[in-house]
C-alpha cells in the first residue's frame, strides 16, 4: 500500500524537542489545515525524527506556514477500560513557506526577508534582454 500525504498548514504552537535514548530526537507540533472557502480546520500532530527534528525545534514558531510531506500514522491506547485512537503525520519532508514574522526587535532574519530588502539586481547590458523581453 502506499501511505503519503501531503499538506500546506499553520503551526499552532511551537515545535517541542525532546531527546529519545542519546542519538534520538523527535520534535512534535501540532499544524492547522484548512481550505481558504470554509470556515473549518482540522488540527493533528506532527512528528518529525532526527535532523528534521532539530531543523524544525530551531526555525519553526507558532504561526509559521509550512509544507509537510509524510506518512499518515494511527497510534492507540487503553484508557479507563476504553481504546483510545489518535491520528498524526510522520513527517518525512518539511519545507517551510512564506517569510515568517518578524523578531522582537523589529528586523526579520536574513533568511527570511522580503524581496524588497535584498539587494537590487544589476542592470541589463546591451547584449541582454531587457525585463520586457521575458514572457511571464
Amino acid at each position: 500500500m502506499y501511505n503519503t500525504i501531503i499538506t500546506a498548514c499553520h503551526l499552532v504552537n511551537d515545535p517541542e524537542l525532546r531527546e529519545i535514548g542519546s542519538d534520538k530526537k523527535v520534535c512534535k507540533m501540532r499544524v492547522a489545515i484548512s481550505n481558504p472557502n470554509s470556515k473549518t480546520k482540522c488540527f493533528i500532530d506532527c512528528e518529525a525524527w532526527d535532523r528534521n527534528a532539530e531543523i524544525c525545534s530551531q526555525y519553526l514558531k507558532k504561526g509559521r506556514e509550512v509544507l509537510i510531506q509524510g506518512e499518515l500514522c494511527m497510534d492507540s491506547w487503553k484508557q479507563d477500560e476504553k481504546t483510545m485512537t489518535k491520528y498524526f503525520i510522520k513527517a518525512s519532508n518539511i519545507q517551510f513557506l512564506g517569510g515568517g514574522k518578524k523578531e522582537e526587535s523589529g528586523q526579520a532574519s536574513s533568511e527570511q526577508q522580503a524581496p524588497s530588502q535584498q539587494p537590487a539586481t544589476t542592470k541589463p547590458t546591451s547584449n541582454q534582454g531587457s525585463e520586457e523581453d521575458i514572457p511571464f
